[in-house]
């Protein structure tokens, strides 16, 4: 949510806030596929975690002007439909049913 915020809110974006979430991500995506993931995908990981954790592509990503922002648009847009969607608001239970019932053809 930072992320969207910096990009929908002019004079917001600080790199090094943005910088240390996106390590604080890596290194928790890290922990959570230690066991279930390979070497090489492991190793795939720190490679787009490097590069979109780049304080410098961060700057030139959120400033004005620069040939980043439409796709940076795009993908808060898409962010913010994900954070939108109910099926990722409701509970496990809950989520099955109505994700089974979408499945199924119910809605």
């Amino acid at each position: 949510m930072t992320a969207i915020s910096f990009h929908e809110v002019d004079l917001t974006f600080e790199k090094a806030v943005l910088a240390k979430i996106l390590h604080e991500c890596w290194d928790l995506l890290l922990k959570l596929v230690e066991k279930h993931l390979t070497p090489k995908s492991h190793g795939r990981i720190h490679h787009v975690f490097d590069h979109f954790a780049d304080p410098e592509l961060l700057v030139r990503a959120y400033s004005p002007g620069e040939p980043y922002q439409p796709r940076l648009k795009k993908i808060c847009e898409g962010l913010n439909r994900l954070i939108d969607d109910p099926l990722l608001c409701m509970n496990s239970k809950n989520k099955k049913q109505r994700l089974d019932g979408h499945l199924s053809g119910g809605l």
